[in-house]
């Protein structure tokens, strides 16, 4: 994470001479990082989220390793595969022959 801080800050200050900007830039990006990553860590885990939206989206990113490595890149959200047309109804799409096998 801190190689992303560094870059982003550099970049930050460039833009925006001003310690409180670049800060809370910093500080978002540092909550964002870190948000993504606990929300990928709960995907690969034996946990069931509590919320519909987290046992949604742990499913979502669950396709991707499981059904179709070619799709559903997202990890917090769908909006960019619908963007770069990543995104399928999960009914629509057949296993790929190279995706990971958890039943053997």
């Amino acid at each position: 994470m801190a190689p992303q801080l560094a870059i982003t800050g550099a970049l930050a200050w460039l833009v925006w001479p001003a310690i409180a900007s670049v800060g809370t830039l910093l500080a978002g990006t540092a909550a964002a990082i870190l948000y993504y990553e606990w929300v990928h860590f709960i995907a690969h885990i034996p946990y069931k989220p509590r919320t519909a939206w987290g046992r949604w989206i742990k499913k979502y990113h669950l396709w991707h390793h499981y059904k179709n490595e070619r799709l559903w890149f997202g990890v917090t959200n769908p909006s960019f595969d619908i963007m770069m047309r990543s995104y399928a109804h999960v009914v629509d799409v057949s296993q790929s022959a190279t995706v990971r096998n958890l039943n053997g």
